[in-house]
């Protein structure tokens, strides 16, 4: 009886530690930490972009930055590989523009 225990408890250390070993977790850091690599490749994505705010999430050893900016009072968000390919890019819309202030009159 006690060896059962014994192996369902190592099982179930097992599994926890894979789990964890697997989540993402996200790691906000300066722009002055955010690598150059990345730096370029948001200004090539979005030329003039003002970046904000930067952060990683790292899986399995790789790294891909999530970066925030703005041009022209547009915002932006952009998804990039610390290789410097650009995942994704988005248009940061918050529903709110001049127009819909006078929807309701």
């Amino acid at each position: 009886m006690k060896i059962s225990k014994a192996i369902i408890l190592v099982l179930s250390l097992s599994i926890a530690s894979f789990t964890y070993a697997d989540d993402e977790v996200e790691h906000e850091i300066s722009l002055k930490e955010l690598p150059k690599l990345v730096q370029e490749a948001a200004q090539d994505a979005v030329p003039g972009i003002q970046l904000e705010e930067a952060e990683y999430t790292e899986k399995n050893g790789t790294r891909i930055y999530e970066v925030e900016g703005e041009v022209k009072e547009q915002d932006y968000e952009m998804l990039i590989h610390e290789d410097g390919k650009v995942i994704k890019i988005e248009e940061d819309d918050d529903g709110e523009s001049d127009d819909d202030d006078n929807e309701d009159n």
